[in-house]
């Protein structure tokens, strides 16, 4: 049998296809998910303020989401600054 995936992995894998917009059938097939499962995961990042409804069926990720992501990216990407500044 196959690993399952988290609900967080399916979360993120979601968002990730987002990311640039998708369409629905985009988003289904980039997060390999069910269409019945699409529709509850899609609800619930919708809900959630991650993902909003763009235009022609189009998805797209919040501006919230977008600057959580570049704080998390720059914290990754430059962990020193992380630690100097704990000591301060």
């Amino acid at each position: 049998m196959g690993k399952h995936r988290s609900k967080l992995q399916i979360v993120a894998d979601i968002l990730f296809a987002v990311r640039n917009n998708a369409k629905k059938t985009q988003i289904m097939r980039q997060a390999n998910l069910s269409y019945k499962l699409l529709g509850q995961y899609l609800s619930f990042v919708i809900e959630a303020g991650f993902v909003r409804f763009k235009d022609a069926n189009s998805y797209t990720l919040t501006s919230s989401l977008v600057a959580i992501a570049l704080i998390l990216a720059a914290v990754i990407a430059y962990p020193h600054m992380r630690k100097s500044r704990l000591k301060s």
